[in-house]
């Protein structure tokens, strides 16, 4: 789908994007900003089995100290971002 995101371009139409899709379709979206989720994604009526994202551009660092700790700038701003 299109770029979609909160604050700044919102050109994806995500009911544009689903629309010849069957509701028994497995749905994996790709959306450059998480925040899409939030705002769109989880309250739309067709169910999107995954949505992947990116958008941390400079926080796309962490620090590792195995048992210790884990963590990334990242987190800050995108509360959904994956630990991994």
């Amino acid at each position: 789908m299109e770029n979609w995101g909160k604050g700044f371009g919102q050109y994806g139409d995500l009911k544009k994007a689903s629309a010849k899709l069957s509701d028994k379709s497995f749905k994996i979206l790709m959306s450059h900003d998480p925040s899409h989720f939030d705002e769109q994604v989880k309250n739309f009526p067709q169910l999107i089995h995954l949505t992947l994202s990116g958008h941390t551009h400079g926080m796309q660092f962490g620090i590792e100290i195995p048992g210790f700790i884990k963590w990334s700038p990242a987190y800050l701003q995108y509360p959904k971002c994956a630990r991994l």
